[in-house]
């Protein structure tokens, strides 16, 4: 993503010059703002007047005869600002006597405890710049004024934290002071979070001057990081769902990111291709030498594809036999009595999914896309094949497995079983329990029975309503399978 911003080092600039940009807001009768001075012995704290306060300095009147402050000193403040402390440090600028008593002291303020090499990077964690047509916002009450909010716009995301950015006008935003935020990210959740201020420096975006503020969390739930990593997998610049997972950062849903469509072109072909190689490879079920996962199928079959931010990470192939036809696994098999009539009949083959977006909920989106499509086209009746490592994912979904086994010979031999589906029985719970369809049919279903695509007897509408009854055991499966387990069968998927 294009980053247009140019970045001001608060630290290195000109204090007058500095100030024509943020004018310092004067501390009003009201405003809940207390500063104690650190005087040089360490020991003694002494309460002063704060006259003025933007994000990069302080202004306050204190007594000569116990600052005794001159242009250069370094001085600590303990600053009280809302009912909130925090530590600030800084340099001295200016003095100004204002009788013969007190002085008003000018301090810009310290933005960093130490200084940063211009070769090394502020943050450990890895951080995910935010799409600019859906930035996340966050809004504030400030914590020294009555009835003012501080809004943000946030502009990268990690699992730490946010770099985010607000008007010149905040002028009560300080290095150390803790803000309530609710936090909205676009088409994903709204959330209330704790963030610190760990620097502040002034940006240009577009020719307009802003604050750009580094935010830490200060206590991020589970619920929270969830947000932070549904969001990123969406809007992020992430390329894999393994990257965020490397920072443990786990999405509730991949399907969400991901659009679904039909082979189109060559490219895509070649494309699908490569992926069945990469996911089959990994599997074992590529024979030495082998390089070319393609056959006469291909051409005469509908391809599915599922794009992540324009590159394939799922595909499958469906074939629909005319009067005549032979399917692909005819060539190893007969079929059951029940396969005879090709007018009900769909082969569901070379479903496969990238391993580095394993253990999600993209083979159950791409699943849901294939009955979509298999219901549409008035096909019911789905064969398919899978491993025995793979039987229990299917059966569970709806497959019934036929007892026929047989060694595919262009997936390295590995032995392989029949498996048939009702699509309709599935999809209406007929063939699978209540946590299972919540999970994976509850939105097919009512998708198709709203659009008139799918019919159901009154039976099958009591169990519906029972199984939609039962949804929030589904949500704590859901939890469950998003997070990595030690060990579980990859979904490559039928053959």
């Amino acid at each position: 993503m294009t980053d247009s911003r140019s970045q001001i080092n608060i630290d290195e600039l000109d204090f007058s010059k500095l100030t024509e940009l943020i004018l310092p807001a004067p501390v009003q009768h009201g405003d809940s703002v207390t500063a104690f001075l650190t005087l040089a012995n360490g020991v003694q704290d002494v309460e002063v007047q704060v006259k003025t306060l933007s994000p990069v300095g302080i202004e306050f009147v204190a007594e000569n005869s116990i600052a005794g402050l001159t242009a250069g000193d370094s001085i600590s403040l303990a600053l009280s600002f809302g009912g909130l402390a925090t530590d600030l440090s800084g340099i001295v600028v200016e003095t100004t006597a204002v009788s013969e008593q007190d002085s008003r002291i000018t301090v810009r303020l310290n933005q960093s405890n130490e200084k940063r090499l211009d070769d090394q990077e502020r943050r450990t964690a890895t951080r995910w710049h935010c799409d600019e047509k859906f930035y996340p916002t966050a809004i504030a009450s400030n914590p020294g004024r009555y009835n003012d909010y501080i809004y943000f716009s946030i502009r990268d995301l990690s699992r730490s934290g946010a770099r985010a950015v607000t008007s010149l006008r905040n002028k009560f935003i300080l290095r150390g002071m803790r803000l309530e935020c609710l936090v909205s990210f676009p088409m994903v959740t709204q959330i209330s979070m704790e963030f610190e201020v760990k620097n502040i420096t002034v940006v240009s975006e577009r020719g307009k001057d802003l604050l750009s503020v580094g935010l830490e969390f200060v206590t991020a739930t589970e619920i929270d990081l969830s947000a932070v990593a549904q969001y990123l997998i969406q809007f992020g610049d992430a390329s894999t769902l393994e990257e965020l997972r490397s920072e443990q950062l786990y999405p509730k849903s991949i399907a969400k990111a991901v659009d679904y469509s039909f082979v189109r072109t060559d490219d895509e072909l070649q494309e699908v291709i490569e992926l069945r190689y990469t996911a089959y490879k990994q599997e074992g079920k590529i024979a030495e030498g082998k390089k070319v996962l393609a056959d006469a199928y291909d051409a005469r079959s509908r391809i599915v594809i599922g794009k992540y931010k324009g590159k394939i990470v799922a595909s499958a192939r469906i074939f629909i036999p005319e009067f005549g036809d032979q399917i692909e696994q005819e060539e190893y098999l007969q079929l059951p009595p029940e396969c005879s009539r090709r007018e009900d009949l769909v082969e569901v083959v070379r479903v496969c999914t990238h391993p580095e977006f394993r253990r999600s909920d993209l083979l159950v989106s791409l699943l849901k896309f294939i009955a979509i499509t298999c219901i549409q086209a008035r096909r019911y009746t789905v064969i398919g094949c899978a491993t025995k490592e793979l039987l229990p994912l299917y059966t569970k979904v709806g497959f019934r497995d036929t007892g026929i086994e047989y060694e595919h010979p262009e997936l390295n031999n590995t032995k392989h079983n029949l498996i048939i589906a009702d699509v309709r029985r599935s999809v209406l719970g007929r063939d699978v329990g209540p946590i299972v369809w919540n999970v994976l049919w509850k939105d097919t279903a009512k998708y198709l029975i709203e659009n008139e695509l799918l019919e159901h007897d009154p039976m099958s509408h009591v169990r519906v309503m029972i199984y939609k009854m039962l949804s929030p055991l589904s949500i704590l499966a859901r939890r469950r399978s998003n997070k990595p387990r030690r060990k579980i069968p990859s979904p490559t998927g039928n053959k």
